[in-house]
């Protein structure tokens, strides 16, 4: 049975992807996978109603390329499913072929579910994770995907006004104002280079060249994007989302082996998360406190937030139901590592008049996954009674 490493597990959580090469699916399933993708996508440009194309190139993909049931059953990909999201992990109907064009997109997260809300709270914890399918060599020239590695746990402001419904945008503008597809490729290149150093300067795009018959899995919450093509040929990536179905079990080795994070801020969520899935792996300390925080943005803020956690500071709480959304997401996320430390002000904040708030105190409940009447009651009301969708 093929499995991850706790290291190559804890290099995941960090960067936030794991290329996988699948050795035991036969070479001419991918070009048959290829062609059928060459073929749905002419299909949907015959056709007048764009939810009928849309259909063949989205969600039944099983149906449409029969072959995909031997890429999810290969060993790699259900074995490293099985290592992130437990063994018995499900594979969500969501599921789309992106073709490459000359067009840029932008930086996004994908939307959580239910679709198309604005709850702008993603856990740290991994319950969510896609994977990237590359049925052809994806060179540069073919428009490869692009990650910004380590973003899982760093995210936007979301409750401000024009802000989208559903996905994590860096830049809410860049479609709208044409940049995708202007013709001189230098603006839509500082645009982009604009994007992420505004979000985080200390982070570095990376293009993916992939072999032919390779998986990407990714953090569901990884800002990504689909970059040009520059020539004309095909390039396709399948997209399928999985979820996790069962909390983790614990490792009950005492082998334990040391990780070193690609970038101080990221540390403590990482080391959390470690503990969460039981997975026997100590993460070094490489800077002080100090240094990991010298930054602006909200990676410092999730660091800072973590730090409070670590200490029981009551700082934490009141950030928890502060209007300044970002402080309050931060320290929505770091109170779900302290057990009942944050369990009181959750209750306090799903009465607030903000829904906002509601909604933070909400997500820690759940979170703390503490399931006894108090909390069930609280839930259940907040789901079925509250005015505003994003709570319920």
């Amino acid at each position: 049975m093929f499995s991850l490493s706790p290291l190559e597990i804890a290099r995941f959580l960090d960067l936030g992807y794991l290329v996988l090469r699948l050795e035991d699916v036969e070479d001419s399933i991918h070009d048959r996978i290829f062609h059928t993708c060459e073929t749905l996508y002419k299909g949907t440009s015959s056709l007048p109603d764009s939810n009928v194309g849309f259909n063949l190139i989205a969600d039944d993909l099983n149906t449409n390329i029969p072959e995909l049931s031997e890429i999810h059953g290969s060993k790699e990909l259900s074995g490293a499913l099985s290592s992130l999201l437990g063994p018995r992990y499900f594979r969500y109907n969501h599921s789309y072929i992106h073709r490459s064009s000359g067009i840029d997109q932008s930086y996004h997260k994908d939307s959580g579910l239910p679709w198309g809300t604005r709850n702008g709270i993603r856990s740290h914890r991994l319950n969510w994770a896609m994977a990237f399918y590359y049925p052809q060599d994806t060179t540069i020239e073919l428009g490869p995907t692009e990650i910004l590695p380590g973003t899982q746990y760093w995210t936007i402001d979301r409750e401000k006004p024009g802000a989208t419904a559903g996905e994590d945008r860096l830049d809410l503008k860049f479609e709208a104002d044409g940049v995708h597809k202007n013709p001189d490729l230098s603006i839509r290149d500082a645009r982009l280079q604009r994007n992420v150093l505004d979000f985080d300067a200390h982070t570095e795009p990376l293009r993916l060249e992939i072999l032919k018959g390779s998986v990407v899995l990714v953090h569901f919450d990884l800002f990504h994007r689909g970059a040009r093509r520059s020539i004309d040929e095909s390039r396709y990536m399948l997209k399928f989302w999985y979820v996790r179905t069962e909390e983790p079990e614990y490792n009950k080795t005492t082998t334990r082996v040391t990780y070193q994070c690609e970038d101080p801020r990221r540390e403590l969520v990482l080391s959390s998360c470690l503990d969460w899935l039981g997975v026997p792996v100590e993460v070094e300390e490489s800077l002080s406190a100090s240094e990991c925080i010298d930054t602006d943005g909200d990676a410092t803020l999730v660091a800072m937030a973590y730090k409070s956690a670590q200490l029981r500071d009551n700082t934490l709480l009141q950030d928890f139901a502060s209007d300044n959304e970002a402080l309050r997401r931060a320290a929505t996320q770091a109170l779900t590592t302290t057990d009942d430390f944050g369990l009181e002000t959750a209750f306090a904040n799903t009465r607030s008049e903000s829904h906002t708030v509601r909604m933070s105190g909400a997500f820690l409940l759940g979170e703390i996954a503490k399931a006894d009447d108090e909390v069930l009651d609280v839930l259940c009301c907040l789901s079925i009674q509250d005015p505003e969708i994003d709570v319920r």
